[in-house]
């Protein structure tokens, strides 16, 4: 007698199992990354148009020129870039609060 040369039922019945698991795998984690984006999504509209982000260090500092020579050589240089930041262009809700006008630092 000849063996058979096909694929067995045991071997056909194990691929579906895992076919089953893998689509089933595949459902769940989609689901959790679409919660994942929603969740990230209400925090970008919670830091939309903010210079202090939690983790960086960004603050608004006045606008005011450094006309003390110890800050800077240049007495047109900002206050921001004379202590050592960078001056991030842009408006930003939260360094309107005060009334002197106001720029995004990063140190």
């Amino acid at each position: 007698m000849k063996k058979a040369q096909g694929l067995s039922m045991e071997f056909i019945i194990i691929a579906v199992i895992a076919l089953i698991a893998l689509v089933v795998l595949v459902v769940l984690v989609s689901g959790r990354v679409q919660l994942f984006g929603k969740g990230v999504g209400e925090k970008e509209q919670q830091y939309q148009n903010k210079c202090v982000l939690p983790g960086t260090q960004r603050a608004c500092v006045e606008d005011k020129m450094a006309a003390d020579a110890k800050m800077a050589a240049d007495a047109k240089t900002p206050y921001c870039v004379s202590s050592g930041g960078t001056i991030i262009p842009g408006e930003y809700d939260d360094c309107k609060l005060t009334t002197a006008a106001q720029v995004c630092c990063q140190y």
